[in-house]
């Protein structure tokens, strides 16, 4: 009966342990949820529509698109045909109690914010906008130029790519090239 190993010396040592695992990089500082994608220069105001308790009564609800729809054809009559208000962009929100935040970004080639919060400020938008809604309508906050959150602007689509130009294949009668017809040709002569 043989056994293994060395009689009476001493145990062989453990093996060694397993190095620790690396240290795992500090988690990164959470980015703040309100960071504006970009900030851009916008008119801004505050519109009550519906006027008195009755009217608001016999209001059953506030038709954001109608009241969209007025202050675009408002500002239209006001600026004519110099910068169509139906290509700006406009975000309105409705604020409960027939209040609309209004607030419409600065149009590249078209008005400038500046110039859109004036013709806001003008009497003529707001009897625009009401004769357009049926009802008084009247600043809850005034017309101001500020900057506003906005998620970035789309790029307009790309052109299609153009056709490819006609191969030389798709050129000359018999399916070859030219140039391979004039070698061809030169050859045998």
């Amino acid at each position: 009966c043989g056994t293994s190993g060395s009689a009476g010396g001493p145990p062989p040592p453990p093996p060694p342990a397993p190095p620790p695992p690396p240290a795992s990089p500090p988690l990164p500082s959470p980015l703040p949820v309100e960071a504006p994608a970009s900030s851009f220069p916008a008119s801004s105001f505050s519109l009550s529509v519906g006027g008195d308790a009755r009217r608001q009564r016999a209001l059953d609800s506030l038709d954001i698109d109608a009241v969209e729809e007025a202050v675009r054809s408002s500002f239209a009559n006001i600026f004519g045909g110099s910068a169509p208000p139906s290509t700006w962009r406009m975000r309105l929100e409705d604020r409960g109690g027939r209040e609309v935040r209004v607030a419409v970004l600065q149009a590249e080639g078209g008005p400038t914010a500046e110039e859109v919060t004036a013709a806001a400020r003008d009497p003529a938008f707001l009897a625009g906008v009401e004769a357009e809604l049926g009802v008084e309508v009247s600043f809850n906050e005034p017309p101001v130029t500020t900057m506003v959150a906005w998620a970035a602007l789309p790029q307009p689509p790309l052109p299609p790519p153009p056709p490819p130009p006609p191969t030389d294949a798709a050129a000359s009668p018999g399916g070859g090239s030219s140039t391979d017809a004039a070698l061809v040709a030169g050859a045998a002569g």
